[in-house]
């Protein structure tokens, strides 16, 4: 970065606005919500999953196989 950036606080200011658009753009907020969300259902479906394999007939018989 040349030193008349740096002196004038450009690049401060660069920075600053670089910082605001990414931080509180409503896409970005959005983006974050959604994969929160996904991240939640996943985990839920699979703790559903692991729950109804536990208790299917399948496991029973994988159980009782010997």
């Amino acid at each position: 970065m040349p030193d008349c950036f740096v002196r004038s606080g450009i690049l401060e200011l660069m920075v600053m606005v670089v910082n605001l658009v990414f931080d509180n753009h409503p896409f970005t907020y959005a983006g974050k919500m959604a994969s929160i969300r996904m991240r939640a259902v996943s985990r839920s479906w699979r703790r559903s999953h692991i729950d109804g394999l536990r208790h299917s007939r399948d496991a029973d018989r994988l159980w009782n196989a010997d």
